[in-house]
Formats: C-alpha cells, structure tokens, sequence
C-alpha cells in the first residue's frame, strides 16, 4: 500500500528504492520480528527501551544495504530524507523514517559508503600493491629457508675429494 502522497513527494528512482528498502524488510521478516520483540518485552518486566531501539536501529541499516545493492545509495538517502519531513506516510513506508533520530547515521552511512567506494584508483592501486607486497613477503622465509639448504648441497657436492 503506497499513499498518492509517497508518490508525489519521491521521484521514480527514490521510489524504487524505498520499495526495495521495504521489500528487504518484507524478505527478512523483520515485522514480524519487531511484533515478537515488542511482545515479549511488554510481557517480561525488564526495561528492554534499548534493546527495542539497537534492533530497529539494526534492521533500517540492514535493510538499506540490500536496497543499496540494487538502487542508487543517493536516491535512498534522498528518499528517507523526503520521508522524514512527512507527517502522513503509508504504513509501508513508516519505517522508511519513523526514527527521526536515527535519520541522519543512516543518511550518512549511505553516503560515506558511496564516497569510499567511488575513491581515486591511486588508492586502490597503492592498495592492490600493499597487498601483493604482503603475501609475497610472506612466501619470503619459505623461499629464504629454502636457499641455504640448496646453497650447502651445491657446495658439497662440487668441492673436490
């Protein structure tokens, strides 16, 4: 169910976004699990407020990854940020951005996450070479250990009798 609106106020490519962000939800079973969550809390007498916030807080982030793999992560962020101006929202986006608190990391997360992947190819190359500097410096004692065996036999066997 998408209110006129959610519609309205999202361009398509924010649109679709927001529909895979709340499809990951849907695949996970995360209301469900928010319902059991809340049950178990209202009935058990602990004060479980951080636990209840940690999970939600812990499935939003999740379910923007996986909409993050298949829609624009700036589209996403554009489309919580339009969200959550709104008083009025669809059930099915409500968790799109019911916390306003929780906003803001999500926005960033998705944000730096697009900044360090679109980084300069300097960076990746000097990374590619630290690397192969690593595991060739590794294979280094065998090969090391390796010589001086070789270098002994050599010299054994070709010195005079």
């Amino acid at each position: 169910m998408i209110s006129r609106g959610t519609v309205e106020r999202l361009n398509d490519d924010e649109l679709g976004a927001a529909l895979r962000h709340e499809r990951a939800h849907a695949v996970r079973g995360d209301l469900l699990l928010a319902a059991a969550l809340h049950f178990f809390v209202d009935l058990l007498p602990l004060p479980a407020k951080d636990l209840i916030d940690t999970y939600a807080g812990a499935r939003e982030l999740a379910a923007d990854q996986h909409a993050s793999r298949h829609a624009s992560r700036e589209d996403l962020a554009s489309a919580i940020l339009s969200l959550a101006g709104s008083k009025k929202l669809a059930p099915s986006f409500a968790s799109l951005a019911e916390d306003q608190s929780g906003v803001r990391p999500r926005v960033m997360a998705l944000l730096e996450a697009r900044a360090q992947r679109s980084g300069p190819a300097v960076r990746r190359l000097v990374v590619t070479g630290a690397l192969l500097a690593i595991v060739g410096l590794s294979f280094s004692p065998v090969v090391l250990s390796a010589a001086p065996h070789h270098a002994c036999a050599v010299t054994q066997m070709g010195a005079p009798k």
